[in-house]
């Protein structure tokens, strides 16, 4: 998209403001994101990836109803140096999103002045900021109905679905890949007892139902460039009801690791129980008031369960011919999945200390 389209796109939106500039965004995986500057102002503009959400209406009512709840309780409490809350511009129509011809649906939002931190940068500070941010989100949106939030992505977090799932394609083995990988199908699928834990404790309410984020991977996470203090959670697209387990167990999962997702060398890819550490009691310094016994008593799990669905979802592609997760190499599919399994079993190693980091400080 030229810049006249863009610049024409942001005329539909009420800013008060002329654009002077725009500029592709890179990193995102979902939607085509730009930065436009304006004489009064920064701005993101965004094509919603209606392949994936595909009601955009939906998305865009949750993130109006989350952000603007967000900014009256900062507004309210006293934190509003400690936190930024992303604007949404509605249109001139009145609409939180237009829709061009061609069938683009498009947001615009204030510009979160921040970075975020490359896994090779992460470090304590870093971890115990991120579980600030995670932990802030929770708090600011605890007295939103869940039922309030529309479902946009029904069963995302399902795991015994997952698993589920991954047992069916290990059966059909529509890609001839099978053999090769029971082995590794048979670890993850041992892990299905802790899995039915948590989902078990969803159920029947003794986890309830929150206002959750559902995407807590430190990538979305933006930090203040000069100070490391984190700023605030952004692609909010998945922002319905769920656990905060899996919020928490998500973040822990992409931050206390020694390794990429995709590390070839599974080998690399270890649990740091020192980063966790750090997650948690930034995490908790922010939340702990508003969770229940039951949630504090699964918290140290959380990670493991997460990471095993992430293991399943992985290998059950590869077992479908890597039709759904974007590779760039023979195998990446597989080796998410490998991954993910040396990641859980690092966890699992550290489950004591994990329950006791949460125990020491409840």
């Amino acid at each position: 998209m030229n810049t006249q389209e863009i610049f024409s796109i942001f005329s539909q939106f009420d800013t008060g403001d002329v654009p002077t500039s725009a500029d592709v965004l890179r990193g995102g995986h979902i939607n085509d994101t730009y930065k436009i500057t304006g004489k009064r102002g920064t701005y993101t503009l965004q094509r919603i990836n209606t392949n994936v959400f595909t009601r955009p209406s939906d998305v865009m009512r949750n993130i109006l109803l989350v952000t603007r709840h967000m900014a009256e309780k900062i507004e309210s409490c006293g934190k509003k140096a400690e936190i930024f809350v992303p604007k949404v511009y509605m249109s001139c129509d009145g609409e939180p999103y237009i829709t061009k011809d061609n069938g683009g649906c498009y947001r615009l939002l204030r510009y979160v002045d921040g970075i975020t931190v490359d896994q090779s940068a992460y470090n304590e500070n870093v971890l115990r900021e991120a579980g600030r941010a995670v932990g802030i989100f929770h708090s600011l949106t605890a007295d939103i109905a869940p039922e309030t939030l529309v479902d946009v992505i029904p069963g995302f977090h399902d795991t015994p679905a997952r698993i589920g799932a991954l047992r069916k394609a290990l059966n059909d083995d529509i890609a001839g890949r099978a053999a090769s990988v029971r082995n590794i199908a048979e670890e993850i699928l041992s892990y299905e007892g802790v899995c039915e834990r948590v989902a078990s404790a969803i159920r029947d309410g003794s986890v309830p139902l929150r206002v959750t984020h559902n995407d807590t991977k430190l990538d979305n996470i933006v930090f203040n460039q000069n100070t490391g203090r984190a700023l605030c959670l952004v692609d909010l697209d998945t922002v319905m009801p769920g656990s905060l387990l899996y919020d928490f167990g998500d973040a822990v999962r992409s931050g206390a690791t020694s390794g990429a997702e995709d590390e070839p060398d599974a080998t690399k890819v270890s649990f740091l129980p020192e980063l966790y550490e750090a997650f948690a009691d930034g995490y908790l310094k922010e939340s702990q008031a508003l969770l229940t016994p039951r949630e504090l008593e699964l918290l140290p799990v959380s990670p493991i369960v997460v990471t095993v669905e992430c293991a399943a979802r992985f290998l059950t592609d590869y077992l479908r011919g890597d039709v759904y997760f974007k590779t760039s190499r023979p195998h990446q599919n597989l080796d998410r999945a490998k991954a993910q399994l040396s990641l859980v079993k690092g966890m699992e190693r550290h489950l004591p200390f994990m329950r006791h980091v949460i125990e020491s400080r409840i």
